[in-house]
């Protein structure tokens, strides 16, 4: 029974994932805020594969999923949710709200410890962003960040579909605020007051070293606000923004051996 549970929640999440990624890749087309040939294939093959690698290790080896923990967690009672008799809603809400914060703090202190942001910065080493830069993490990274929430999820005792919501909303989220999307002025103001916009995360995304510690929600803009990391552009000075990290904004380091390599590189 258990193993059919699991098998649901990952066609939902591979259903999701396809879907967003689709209307993402569509919208750009459609709406591109910049129009960049330069590398693009080569990016979009590099992105991918590693990206692809980091599927195969969650599949092979890291066997115990997220999904599988949080459905253990709840049927032996463990972790702060489960000792109180919270119905499914409020316990899912309170979930994706607890775990949106956790992202947030392990997304600043990437960036602030050394050894961290040389495996983080493989990620910020984009030259370009667009959808395969959501998706571009490297394996110690995505291991790390697995360790991270294994270990809340037994602290807090999410229940599933709380949990597996949370995994959506974050893995959608990754894509579109990386995403080459144009979006009005108008519009953004009013959802970056909520979540963070393509416009915000570009920010983040700057080469320049003072930008890159703003704007670390990947769906919330609520705790960059309560802990002062928030900060905004005016729209003129987005068309001259340059994204990467100055001494990796090379060709041969776009290479999914380079992305590798990179974090153990002086």
């Amino acid at each position: 029974m258990k193993n059919i549970i699991i098998d649901h929640h990952s066609e939902i999440r591979v259903i999701s994932f396809v879907f967003f990624l689709s209307v993402f890749y569509i919208l750009e087309i459609i709406f591109p805020f910049k129009s960049f040939l330069t590398f693009k294939m080569t990016r979009w093959v590099n992105n991918f594969s590693i990206f692809f690698i980091n599927t195969i290790l969650l599949k092979f080896i890291f066997p115990f999923l997220l999904i599988t923990i949080c459905i253990y967690v709840n049927e032996f009672n463990i972790g702060i949710l489960n000792q109180f008799n919270l119905n499914i809603i409020l316990s899912s809400i309170l979930s994706i709200l607890i775990f949106d914060l956790i992202i947030y703090f392990q997304h600043l202190v990437f960036h602030k410890n050394n050894f961290l942001w040389k495996i983080h910065r493989v990620h910020h080493s984009d030259i370009h962003l667009d959808i395969t830069t959501g998706l571009r993490f490297h394996p110690l990274e995505i291991l790390i960040s697995l360790s991270i929430k294994t270990l809340f999820i037994i602290l807090i005792g999410p229940p599933v579909i709380g949990y597996l919501l949370f995994e959506i909303i974050l893995n959608s989220s990754s894509m579109f605020t990386h995403s080459n999307i144009k979006i009005s002025r108008k519009i953004d103001k009013i959802i970056s007051k909520v979540i963070i916009t393509p416009n915000l995360h570009r920010i983040h995304h700057s080469i320049k070293k003072d930008d890159q510690l703003k704007n670390f929600g990947f769906n919330l803009i609520l705790w960059d606000h309560i802990f002062k990391t928030y900060t905004n552009y005016p729209e003129s000075n987005f068309s001259n923004l340059k994204v990467g990290v100055i001494e990796l904004n090379k060709k041969n380091e776009l290479w999914i051996h380079k992305l590798l390599i990179q974090p153990f590189k002086k």
